[in-house]
């Protein structure tokens, strides 16, 4: 009886660690996140939500070049934001528009929203401040 206990109390704990060490796509990660032809670094993403920006290290896997990338949303009203995008710190340059008029979170990663870099990211950094995703 004591053995089974035993066995018991260490199934319990091995199956609660499951649930609590980070797998790579949990929050925290310092993992990359591959997809459509860039490598994202999980470990640069940053999102501060009050000003809209947010940002990460990408290295493109065609090159092998590394960048970094920061977003801002502008509200043109209550319904449309611009996408403006930033790289190495550079001028801001509108890529894209979303407009919850005619679009659904679905759309937001075409091109005429920004693209799918803008959307990975946006996701990326929103998992870095606990969020499941951005839109």
């Amino acid at each position: 009886m004591k053995k089974l206990l035993i066995m018991c109390w260490l199934c319990a704990v091995v199956t609660g660690l499951g649930y609590v060490m980070p797998m790579g796509n949990e929050v925290g990660a310092s993992v990359a996140y591959a997809s459509n032809g860039y490598t994202i670094d999980r470990s640069s993403a940053w999102y501060d939500r009050s000003a809209q920006i947010f940002g990460a290290g990408v290295t493109e896997d065609a090159t092998g070049e590394y960048f970094t990338v920061s977003y801002q949303l502008v509200n043109v009203n209550k319904h449309v934001m611009n996408v403006m995008e930033s790289k190495n710190s550079g001028a801001w340059v509108q890529i894209g528009v979303i407009d919850w008029n005619r679009m659904c979170s679905a759309d937001v990663g075409s091109p005429e929203s920004g693209g799918l870099l803008f959307r990975e990211v946006a996701d990326v950094a929103a998992r870095s401040a606990g969020y499941e995703k951005m839109f």
